[in-house]
């Protein structure tokens, strides 16, 4: 792993650190939002099956997940990428199912006083040409966008809307393009109380040089205010919009920015950053998977903890390599690691490698140092030739052990940039291996092992209520699907035993195909489910 450290001292304003709170408009009229009237998504096949599996559940609480500070809300739950909340989800009892078919919101955020955020990247007054992106406040029952910041959609403007963060106790949003501006928002209301979300700070981080033409892929603000970054692109999910909004090279770049404009790199050769990164206070995780000169048989990529060094220097912990194979597997988006970094309280980092024959959950110590660091512990997934998670470790902590849930993609369907056959073979899971697991991580480091394993198949960011004890996914019935038949489910399973608790049905056809969107609970206990066709709601009745 070959690192070059560069840092630049760039004037504040010429990296746009001045506060510029009307940047850009933000929508507060109560008429709709870029005149949009969505209506509820409709089934485009008919309704198969059963509309309720199971019986509704007992709340099973859970002791409170661990906090990461800064305390943010991110696609992944928090700051450590654990996918656990304290927030309750339905039990299953008279389930109440609502939603819009408004296809470009989804990724739904929370701060400390229950306000709900979200994306919007869509047509405005149903015009085909004018594609914005927006950053919005949202009513949690009806979805309606009350306030919004908003920008065009362009080739040097574009969103990473998967890895932004709100900083819970501030209202913060940190935000980046691709084409290597970071933006800081902030949420105020008025003396109506109307929200209004506005632009408080601005990095141009492609005017400083610093990316080198590169595609800024991550933003994250740690504990003392310094907004960390990365390049890189998703994995199996368009290809860069175009050479003015950076491209993906064979050198990854991250990087700092401290408060007082002060810019630190480190240049990574010969690996790609395709996943989100993990803060907890000032430490940060990254993993990276082999491109360029390194991306041959038998490859390796490296998991890193970086902290902020002295001077302008960037502060390598330690860092390890893990095996990422000879090459993609069937339905893979990675060529490395699937996986955003996953953090075990303040005691370990979980990742997996690409092992050639079957990919392993991989436990490093936070605490170690130094060069080649090795697991702790190290757990085969699934079955040989069968295996592979192109999504995060879910994390708990019971007191004494951590559970990580992890999820079979191997084979999984592609993702569908586009749906111009809303009921084509893009929706078959049929072929995708099964198996949602729960792995042991002992508290003391003395081991790890499997727990239980679901038959499930999904390809959504499950999500872990811990006032329940229900871990919440989504998927569709296999039987039905070998029938051509694309029915879905939101499904609940008992996070002690790993039994299927219920399932309560959605829908039919590709319109509600979660389409590798997360699902995500409210503190007022909703189950928000992504969907292609839009956004389904489902709440426990009276």
């Amino acid at each position: 792993m070959q690192l070059l450290q560069a840092s630049l001292v760039i004037p504040l304003a010429a990296v746009g650190l001045l506060a510029q709170l009307n940047g850009f408009a933000s929508a507060t009229s109560r008429t709709p939002f870029c005149g949009l009237r969505p209506g509820t998504i409709k089934s485009s096949q008919p309704l198969e099956g059963d509309a309720f599996i199971g019986s509704p559940a007992s709340a099973k609480q859970l002791l409170p997940k661990l906090e990461f500070m800064p305390r943010s809300s991110t696609v992944h739950a928090d700051g450590g990428n654990t996918g656990s909340v304290d927030y309750p989800g339905p039990l299953g009892r008279s389930l109440n199912q609502t939603s819009i078919d408004l296809s470009g919101l989804g990724v739904f955020y929370w701060d400390t006083v229950g306000t709900m955020y979200g994306i919007y990247i869509g047509a405005c007054n149903e015009s085909s040409t004018n594609i914005i992106q927006a950053i919005v406040v949202l009513d949690p029952e009806t979805l309606a966008i009350e306030s919004a910041w908003q920008m065009p959609y362009t080739n040097t403007t574009q969103l990473n809307t998967g890895y932004t963060q709100v900083l819970m106790d501030t209202a913060e949003i940190v935000t980046s393009s691709s084409g290597g501006q970071i933006f800081i928002l902030q949420k105020s209301e008025d003396a109506t109380g109307c929200s209004t979300i506005g632009l408080r700070r601005r990095i141009d981080l492609a005017a400083s040089g610093i990316l080198k033409r590169s595609r800024l892929l991550n933003a994250m603000m740690d504990s003392a205010g310094n907004v960390w970054f990365t390049t890189g692109i998703l994995d199996g999910i368009g290809d860069p919009a175009g050479s003015s909004a950076g491209t993906a090279t064979n050198t990854s770049i991250i990087g700092y920015v401290e408060p007082n404009g002060t810019i630190h790199s480190l240049d990574v050769l010969n690996q790609y950053i395709g996943q989100g990164i993990a803060v907890t206070n000032t430490t940060v995780f990254v993993n990276t998977q082999p491109s360029g000169k390194d991306d041959h048989a038998d490859a390796k990529g490296f998991i890193s903890a970086l902290r902020p060094g002295p001077g302008t220097s960037i502060d390598v912990v330690w860092n390890a390599t893990y095996q990422a194979g000879s090459e993609r597997k069937p339905g893979a988006l990675a060529r490395g690691s699937g996986t955003t970094p996953s953090l075990l309280g303040n005691d370990f980092v979980a990742l997996c490698n690409n092992r050639d024959e079957q990919i392993d959950l991989l436990i490093y110590a936070q605490n170690a140092s130094g060069r080649d660091v090795q697991p702790i512990c190290t757990v085969p997934l699934w079955q040989p030739n069968a295996s592979w998670t192109d999504n995060g470790p879910m994390v708990h902590f019971d007191g004494k052990d951590y559970g990580v849930v992890l999820e079979n993609m191997y084979n999984a369907p592609a993702y569908a940039a586009t749906h111009n056959d809303t009921d084509g073979p893009w929706n078959n899971m049929t072929g995708q291996a099964p198996g949602i697991s729960k792995i042991i991580v002992a508290g003391d480091g003395g081991g790890c092992h499997v727990a239980w394993t679901n038959p499930g198949r999904t390809t959504t960011v499950p999500i872990l209520s811990t006032a329940t004890g229900l871990l919440y996914e989504y998927e569709q019935s296999v039987e039905l699907a070998y029938e051509g038949e694309y029915v879905w489910y939101a499904k609940a399973i008992d996070y002690m035993s790993g039994k299927t608790v219920w399932k309560a049905r959605t829908g039919a056809g590709g319109s509600f195909n979660n389409n590798l969107r997360t699902t995500l609970l409210s503190p007022e206990g909703t189950l928000y489910q992504a969907v292609a066709g839009g956004v389904i709601a489902i709440r426990d009745g009276e």
